[in-house]
């Protein structure tokens, strides 16, 4: 019915819709505000004034879609005046969502986005560095860095790390280089290592082609030194997927330096699964070893790729 009239957009329209913001119980002020985009910016700004004043957060969530909808520099710069007062996480989470401004390329939105970033529920603001990488415009790299360096919860400084690499492409492998030899908090450090290996495998980064492989392979050798167990778990992926001459040699002496028999497990797989050059090795070393944990490993590994289809390891 709010659409109906809103298409409509006739005076007799829009007195319906005023009463029904001004009397129409949640639900039909929250519809109505939602549908607003539909009239011109002259009818729909004091329609807007009054959802943005509602004490329902409903109705100013509607608003806030309404005005991602409409798009225009007028809406725009509503939008960020209102979401600077707003303090519920729903309404200030409206540009994150999929039908807020995801794939609106307009450095404006980026404004409107960092708006999200005010929430105080990380999945909304992992949401917005989704919506961030969408917009596909160079602003949106530095509240997608400054959240990936900054933010206190992992969940979100993974998100904003695929963002970075969505956004940049091979252009980030400098950055990650310099940051994977400065950040020592283990939860951030641990988040950024997973988002850089997800992003440059599905966006099929060329990362062994860039001049900073090397910068890139020197830090993650000094990430691999790190106490934390969780990082050196992460952290093998990057080396173990890289087309490099120098990354077999580094992660034999890893495998051999390591003490952590899980953690030694755990590179095998890795190392065999991504079919790291020379795996075949560690393999042969691991089915020769006196730990059942590492014999154990790599028998499963023998049988997992003998049962493949197609595929099937050599007997060491």
């Amino acid at each position: 019915a709010a659409k109906r009239l809103v298409d409509r957009s006739d005076r007799q329209a829009r007195l319906v819709l005023q009463r029904v913001l001004d009397n129409g119980t949640g639900p039909a002020r929250a519809n109505i505000a939602r549908h607003l985009y539909g009239l011109t910016w002259f009818s729909a700004q004091p329609m807007f004034e009054q959802a943005f004043v509602d004490e329902d957060y409903r109705v100013r969530e509607g608003a806030a879609y309404s005005l991602c909808t409409m798009g225009t520099l007028e809406a725009y710069q509503f939008l960020i005046d209102k979401l600077q007062h707003e303090t519920n996480d729903h309404v200030l989470g409206a540009p994150a969502m999929e039908w807020g401004l995801h794939s609106k390329h307009d450095p404006l939105a980026v404004e409107v986005l960092k708006m999200s970033l005010k929430s105080g529920d990380a999945d909304i603001r992992a949401k917005a560095m989704e919506a961030f990488s969408t917009t596909e415009t160079r602003a949106a790299i530095e509240p997608v860095r400054d959240t990936m360096l900054n933010d206190p919860d992992e969940h979100v400084v993974y998100h904003a790390a695929l963002s970075y690499v969505e956004l940049l492409e091979s252009e980030c492998v400098e950055d990650f280089a310099r940051w994977f030899t400065t950040i020592t908090d283990p939860d951030r450090l641990k988040a950024m290592l997973r988002g850089f290996f997800h992003a440059t495998n599905y966006r099929h980064v060329d990362v062994s082609g860039s001049t900073h492989i090397d910068a890139l392979i020197d830090a993650l050798q000094l990430v691999m030194q790190h106490p934390a167990t969780k990082v050196r778990w992460q952290g093998i992926w990057c080396l173990a997927w890289m087309k490099s001459d120098r990354t077999p040699a580094i992660i034999k002496v890893l495998y051999n330096a390591e003490a952590d028999i899980e953690l030694k497990a755990h590179f095998l797989n890795v190392a065999v699964n991504l079919m790291s050059q020379d795996s075949d090795k560690l393999l042969e070393n691991a089915l020769a070893s006196t730990e059942e944990r590492l014999r154990r490993e790599a028998l499963q590994l023998v049988e997992n790729f003998n049962n493949a289809p197609d595929t099937a390891l050599p007997h060491p």
